[in-house]
């Protein structure tokens, strides 16, 4: 809750995720959650409220899932939301945006 209050959200939204995604008091903060923020932030460029509608990204791999899919989307110039970089399967995702 604090690590999702520091970086900008409400309280309310904060225990909303917390509730959804039950797993994230598993994950480490220095290790897991601002890595993900920062890639997100920084080399993403995306905005917070981005991550407010779909906080799932932090349940994804930065290393697996969502570094690898963000490169491949930006090689081809393409910008899709969080949830459709990374819901999709690898078959759906990659068929779609040929390498």
């Amino acid at each position: 809750m604090r690590f999702l209050k520091s970086i900008g959200f409400e309280h309310e939204e904060a225990a909303r995720v917390c509730g959804r995604i039950p797993a994230i008091f598993g994950y480490s903060v220095e290790d897991n959650l601002r890595p993900k923020f920062e890639f997100l932030v920084y080399d993403m460029e995306r905005e917070l409220e981005e991550l407010k509608k779909f906080p799932q990204y932090f349940a994804f791999s930065l290393g697996k899932r969502i570094r690898p899919r963000h490169w491949h989307l930006k090689k081809k110039n393409v910008r899709v939301s969080l949830s459709r970089m990374l819901m999709w399967g690898d078959q759906k995702f990659y068929s779609k945006w040929k390498p």
